[in-house]
């Protein structure tokens, strides 16, 4: 499986569950009559058009297109590893999520915190905040946007920015701005 970035703040908040919001990649490439190898690419041979497998086997190809499966760069943030989940890999943060559920259910958290005032960080803040809250996991779980830009939504014209500040002060969420998370 594969997982469908744009329906995740839309798992999140519980509207879909792991299979509505993932893509088989198995029915996905019989469907586009391709072969599907399931490991990573460890080199490259471009004159010879051979993709290197983490198995030892190799590729041979045509054209090449590379999905590096970007993660925002956290490791340099202090903490960052024993507090803080990025959203990608998917995968993983699929889990995280359930076990921050568990954990809020549990009373082990009560404030989540979402780093980044652009409309990813807004949605899966949004997203967060209705499975725990609205679901009736937890009534007392504090939420917090932090950005380091002057406002939310920087890249939005202004009426959309006023909707979400609006939106966040109805939902008690608090909008930290100017503050690069160190």
């Amino acid at each position: 499986l594969t997982p469908y970035s744009g329906m995740l703040p839309g798992w999140i908040a519980g509207y879909y569950d792991v299979a509505d919001s993932h893509i088989s990649l198995t029915d996905l490439t019989r469907f586009a009559r391709v072969r599907f190898v399931k490991s990573s690419v460890t080199g490259l041979d471009l004159a010879a058009r051979t993709a290197h497998l983490a198995d030892g086997s190799e590729l041979k190809f045509d054209i090449v297109s590379i999905d590096i499966g970007s993660t925002p760069p956290i490791a340099h943030i202090k903490g960052a590893g024993l507090h803080a989940k990025s959203v990608k890999p998917v995968g993983e943060f699929v889990t995280w999520v359930e076990n921050l559920h568990k954990q809020v259910a549990n009373g082990e958290v009560s404030r989540v915190a979402v780093v980044g005032g652009g409309a990813a960080g807004a949605e899966v803040m949004l997203a967060l905040r209705h499975r725990l809250i609205r679901r009736r996991v937890s009534q007392s779980t504090k939420f917090c946007l932090i950005t380091d830009t002057p406002m939310i939504l920087p890249n939005h014209n202004p009426r959309a920015r006023r909707l979400f500040e609006r939106l966040f002060e109805d939902r008690e969420i608090e909008v930290v701005t100017g503050s690069p998370v160190q």
